[in-house]
């Protein structure tokens, strides 16, 4: 059997008004018009009580383009104005037709209602009805022609060259907004950021920003959301929580709410960050801080949409575009089994490393510049470098005696530093090498206190030669902290200041106290005097 060769196929519906007799007829135009639209095949799609109307254009159409062969399609409805009733009918229609690769479908969109109009164009904007629109019009008054006009309207925009460089003018905006105005020269970031742009302007799903403290993982989940507010695909509030502030009871409290009377000191309702985040953006930061239990209700708030407020029989319910922050290796901690693994799957769904500023040191003079126009905002005083002062920092900045610990917040000091003491506003040579020493002196001192948390006071140990190395260790972190606490309850938050899931208050006093008499440690021996 022969191939049936591919056909330009036009769908239409049959306008009861304009496509009758005596009229300005849109349909026949379509066909009238092979040098901008030639037609194979014309599907009229008529109702009950245009059949008359829809036999006459049959006729008309056969007349002017013989070779045309025309199918009609009666479609029942019983109201031509309601989307409801119209889009199920046309998507019946779509449902039960075969849409060849080879052909060429278009869609006239001039006749039947409004209601119609908007369908078609929904139907082929989704991609279940693959076709371009075309539009039809009635001749100008100036105009020999009285066929009137047609226009094929294709929704790939892409196609469209103006329409492309806005939008890749629009592209450059957001990621613009995103790196917050700041030119980089870092390819890898800038790769992050588009995918990110891209993330952030489709579907809500969630996202997870990973990296070092300091990498800017707050600064940039505001952009998202700002970008998203400016592209109106978020109408409510964006709703920050450090995880890690989050203690005790209070914590499920704080995040889903609580009925008044649920525990002690609950004396009002408390609607709780979820469901203020309703509309809106939720950005959970150091969301690895949370406990076991608090990560099942958020994952079952993620997935269905509802909670349940402490205290409450009856859910709440919040509709938000998640986004969560961590410093931590949340896939060592599922091995671990501190993080849920269903959980990690549903909020990484878009996931982003940020590279700390020793991975971005081509970016640090940008920076730079960005943190003294924001001294200048932030106080209403100008501060600049002065040419060799700028090389000098700069030199010392990208080397690998920088480490940025934590990252642009270190960043952000120092140029604080240097601009506040700066004489009449101008940073020189002398301020830059004052600021080398406070920097490398702050980087060090973390180094200096582990190697004095390894020295062993003989004073302190009853029998050095009974400990196996983990207790060797742990000794001396007890030791590192005693020497630089003020209190044996000062020692016990540097030890066992971590949130729990258990919620339960600590005595650091009395943690402390017994671990030194299990490690045989004197706390008096590290007293202050």
């Amino acid at each position: 059997m022969a191939k049936r060769r591919s056909e330009r196929v036009l769908i239409s519906v049959v306008g009861q008004r304009y496509d009758a007799p005596g009229q300005w007829r849109p349909t026949l135009v379509c066909v009238q018009r092979p040098e901008v639209l030639e037609v194979d095949r014309l599907v009229l799609i008529d109702q009950a009580a245009s059949r008359s109307t829809t036999e006459s254009l049959e006729r008309a159409v056969r007349e002017v383009r013989p070779s045309i062969e025309v199918e009609r399609v009666t479609i029942a409805l019983e109201d031509a104005w309601s989307f409801e009733e119209v889009y199920a009918a046309f998507y019946e229609f779509a449902r039960g037709r075969t849409f060849r690769e080879e052909d060429e479908h278009f869609v006239h969109i001039t006749t039947g209602t409004h209601v119609m109009q908007i369908v078609w164009y929904l139907l082929v904007s989704e991609h279940f009805v693959p076709a371009k629109l075309v539009q039809s019009a009635p001749p100008k008054a100036k105009t020999r022609d009285a066929r009137g006009t047609i226009d094929v309207v294709d929704l790939d925009l892409s196609r469209y060259p103006a329409i492309e460089r806005r939008r890749h003018r629009d592209r450059l905006e957001g990621q613009s907004l995103l790196k917050m105005g700041i030119d980089t020269r870092s390819k890898s970031y800038d790769a992050v950021i588009a995918r990110l742009e891209r993330a952030a302007l489709g579907p809500a799903v969630p996202i997870l920003l990973w990296g070092e403290t300091g990498v800017g993982k707050s600064a940039l989940a505001r952009r998202v959301f700002a970008l998203r507010k400016q592209q109106r695909t978020l109408a409510g509030p964006l709703v920050e929580v450090n995880c890690a502030t989050l203690r005790g009871t209070l914590r499920e409290s704080a995040l889903f709410g609580h009925k008044r009377g649920s525990f002690t000191g609950a004396d009002r309702d408390r609607k709780g960050y979820l469901r203020a985040a309703d509309g809106g953006m939720l950005f959970l930061d150091e969301v690895g801080e949370l406990g076991l239990e608090e990560q099942a209700i958020l994952l079952t708030a993620i997935e269905e949409g509802r909670f349940y407020p402490l205290g409450s029989d009856e859910p709440e319910r919040s509709s938000f575009a998640l986004l969560c922050g961590t410093n931590r290796d949340l896939r060592a901690d599922v091995a671990a089994g501190r993080f849920r693994d269903d959980l990690l799957a549903r909020i990484a769904t878009w996931s982003f490393r940020l590279p700390p500023l020793r991975e971005r040191r081509e970016d640090i003079e940008s920076n730079v510049r960005y943190e003294l126009e924001q001294f200048e905002a932030r106080f209403h005083r100008r501060a600049r470098f002065s040419r060799s002062a700028l090389a000098k920092y700069l030199s010392f900045a990208q080397t690998d005696d920088a480490r940025w610990p934590h990252n642009f917040r270190d960043l952000s000091q120092s140029v604080l530093r240097m601009a506040s003491s700066a004489d009449e506003g101008l940073i020189d040579t002398d301020d830059v090498e004052r600021e080398i020493m406070v920097l490398l002196d702050a980087w060090e001192a973390p180094r200096v206190r582990s190697d004095n948390a390894l020295s062993v006071r003989r004073d302190a140990i009853a029998d050095d030669g009974e400990w196996d190395l983990v207790d060797r260790v742990v000794r001396a972190e007890v030791i590192d902290a005693l020497r630089r606490s003020k209190s044996l309850a000062d020692a016990g938050r540097i030890l066992f200041d971590r949130p729990r899931s258990s919620g339960a208050e600590v005595n650091y006093s009395d943690r402390a106290r017994k671990l030194c008499a299990r490690l045989k440690i004197d706390p008096a021996a590290f007293s202050k005097r």
